[in-house]
């Protein structure tokens, strides 16, 4: 258990430095200023974009998604 723990702390750490936070702030402000949102993904991708599509209807956003 620990050694999970200890991989999945570290993954987190790593995603967190591999963020360009100027451009994914960028992309935060596009989606807020957009009247539609278009989602598409396929395979993984498509669950991920499943994902947030929810998160985005859930917030009251207009969104299309395609699989």
């Amino acid at each position: 258990m620990f050694k999970l723990q200890t991989n999945l702390s570290k993954n987190i750490v790593d995603l967190g430095r591999s963020i360009d936070h100027k451009e994914l702030k960028q992309a935060v402000e596009l989606i807020d200023k957009a009247r539609v949102v278009f989602i598409a993904g396929e395979g993984a991708s498509g669950l991920a974009a499943e994902d947030f599509f929810d998160k985005l209807i859930r917030s009251g956003k207009e969104v299309i998604f395609i699989d």
